[in-house]
């Protein structure tokens, strides 16, 4: 019969191969299954192990097409995407638009085409199937009048859509949309909350914590900034803040939560630039750092960022000054503690332009911990610690 410290020995192993296979997943971006065509400007969410794109444009001739194309792959064990399939499109043609991935659905707001170039008042929703398909999309609700946007970013938390500035005709928002979710996941009306103080669009917006935070975009020039407001529990948002900005201005960049951090990749003047800040305790962010850049020649803007388990994906856009087709993934950095790094396909959601209300997972071990552990456990337990434990020498 195997000792109890073989046995142990045998797991630590079998957990040592495990973490090995892991650390030869992608640690650089990397390529993956490209789309079916190539995007910018389109939209992109995850959840439950499948990334979504939506919509989107490109150059055809000398004028853009946008598209209503819905796309979507199932995350791989290590990481990197399977072959794109095509779900239920649009109910429009459409590209800029925000979506939120939330509670088994996908919301698609706002947005433009070249019948609506100031922008669209719908929000249409879909059903996630559990096979990564969708069902038709059907209008849900529309932003109020004289309020449609293209460029806008969009969160849901708490059981509500936030909708964050955005362009419409050369003017640019710093309103605040706000939408209560009913027991169906429908939007109710669309009422106003603590504008931003400055227009914006091109930007990108997550909620963790109970708190909004706002990434970047433009209105005359790119911005560096960060600002960040408290969700109170009737749903309003109080003030506004500036939160740690980061080392160069940015527009039309993705960003996704992962892993404790919020990492924002690509944009204009940018594109091949990565970064990330782990977020404190009390929801606040720690420092931007420079991290792993995107591959000369594949830096992008206008594309989407998704993130899925312990991986990111920057997706399409536009490479060089065209639409691109690619898809670059990458492992994400090592937790900073307080979130564990999952297998590569858990349910997370996130978005391009847009993030679900989440927190961390208090006390949660990390994995060179949890193998420091074993290691010294198993140690501990195949070798002797006092004499009886040893088998009784034979009889002569």
């Amino acid at each position: 019969m195997m000792h109890a410290g073989r046995r142990l020995v045998v797991t630590v192993a079998a957990f040592l191969g495990m973490a090995g296979g892991a650390a030869a997943q992608a640690t650089a971006w990397q390529p993956t299954a490209s789309l079916p065509d190539a995007r910018q400007g389109h939209a992109s969410a995850t959840y439950n192990g499948y990334v979504y794109v939506l919509g989107g444009s490109k150059a055809v001739g000398p004028a853009f097409q946008h598209f209503d194309t819905v796309f979507y792959a199932k995350v791989q064990q290590d990481g990197s995407l399977g072959a794109w399939l095509t779900a239920a499109p649009l109910r429009k043609e459409v590209s800029y638009a925000s979506c939120v991935a939330h509670g088994g659905r996908l919301y698609l707001i706002g947005g433009m085409n070249n019948s609506a170039t100031g922008g669209v008042r719908d929000v249409d929703v879909a059903v996630i199937n559990p096979d990564g398909s969708t069902s038709a999309w059907f209008l849900a609700a529309t932003l109020p009048l004289y309020e449609q946007r293209h460029d806008a970013a969009a969160a849901a938390c708490g059981g509500r859509l936030y909708v964050i500035g955005g362009s419409t005709g050369g003017a640019f928002f710093d309103s605040v949309l706000v939408s209560t979710l009913d027991a169906n996941g429908i939007p109710g009306p669309f009422g106003s909350t603590t504008a931003l103080g400055i227009g914006r669009y091109g930007h990108t917006a997550i909620a963790r914590q109970g708190r909004l935070f706002v990434f970047g975009g433009t209105a005359n020039g790119s911005d560096a900034t960060v600002r960040s407001a408290p969700v109170n529990a009737d749903g309003t948002v109080g003030t506004w803040a500036a939160a740690s900005s980061f080392a160069g201005s940015r527009a039309h960049h993705g960003s996704a939560v992962g892993g404790g951090r919020i990492y924002v990749v690509g944009g204009n003047s940018q594109e091949s630039s990565a970064i990330h800040a782990a977020f404190a305790g009390d929801g606040t962010l720690h420092e931007w750092a420079e991290w792993t850049p995107v591959p000369a020649g594949q830096g992008r803007e206008r594309h989407a960022l998704a993130a899925s388990g312990n991986h990111l994906y920057a997706i399409g856009g536009s490479v060089a000054g065209s639409a691109s087709a690619g898809v670059l993934y990458v492992r994400m950095a090592e937790p900073p503690g307080e979130v564990p790094p999952g297998n590569g396909i858990l349910p997370t959601e996130s978005y391009g332009a847009g993030r679900a209300c989440g927190g961390s997972v208090a006390g949660a071990t990390s994995r060179p911990l949890l193998l420091a552990i074993l290691l010294l456990a198993a140690a501990l337990l195949a070798r002797p610690i006092h004499e009886g434990f040893r088998r009784p020498a034979e009889n002569s």
